[in-house]
């Protein structure tokens, strides 16, 4: 049976998990089949970016996503200056990027800000042009101007052939993609 120019496999699974599975794709209004091939290539994916028991990894990004919940904070280094935060900005694409897989990056770029600064502190508005936007909390250990040369240096990173502009006003970090 051909499939978007692939052809299917059966599978043999535990019908306790099938049942899951099944529960989890009507929540998420998602096949079953769909449901299955991106947990596939997600396990996949970890496993290129040489994770070592990519279940020990999705263990791991839950605790990081509890420990951020109680409002733990990823603490950067201590730079004094725009240079060494857009340096850093780089060396976190450039690693970054060297696991990305076929993912957008974008998207990518995005879900890095949140982590450091905090889904609730990150928007993407995609209005006539790309813009990201980020409140940096006071609590920041990343001065504003430090997260703007290092969200910058990120961007340009990542994109390449596009016109980036960058400012920061007050605690609010804006970078317009073109």
């Amino acid at each position: 049976m051909e499939s978007r120019g692939s052809k299917r496999r059966m599978m043999a699974v535990d019908s306790r998990l099938a049942d899951t599975l099944k529960d989890v794709a009507n929540k998420r209004g998602l096949s079953l089949y769909s449901l299955i091939n991106r947990i596939i290539e997600a396990y996949l994916e970890l496993e290129k970016t040489g994770v070592d028991d990519p279940l020990e990894a999705s263990l791991d990004y839950s605790l990081l996503r509890s420990f951020l919940s109680l409002g733990f904070t990823l603490s950067p280094p201590d730079l004094s200056s725009q240079e060494a935060w857009s340096t850093l900005g780089q060396a976190l694409w450039s690693i970054i990027s060297s696991r990305l897989g076929n993912r957008d990056p974008v998207h990518v770029l995005a879900r890095a800000i949140s982590l450091v600064f905090g889904e609730k502190n990150v928007g993407v508005v995609t209005a006539g042009q790309l813009s990201i936007i980020i409140t940096i909390p006071p609590s920041s250990k990343i001065p504003v101007e430090g997260a703007k040369a290092m969200i910058e240096a990120m961007v340009r990173q990542a994109t390449p052939k596009r016109e980036i502009e960058a400012r920061a006003v007050s605690n609010i970090v804006i970078v317009n993609i073109k």
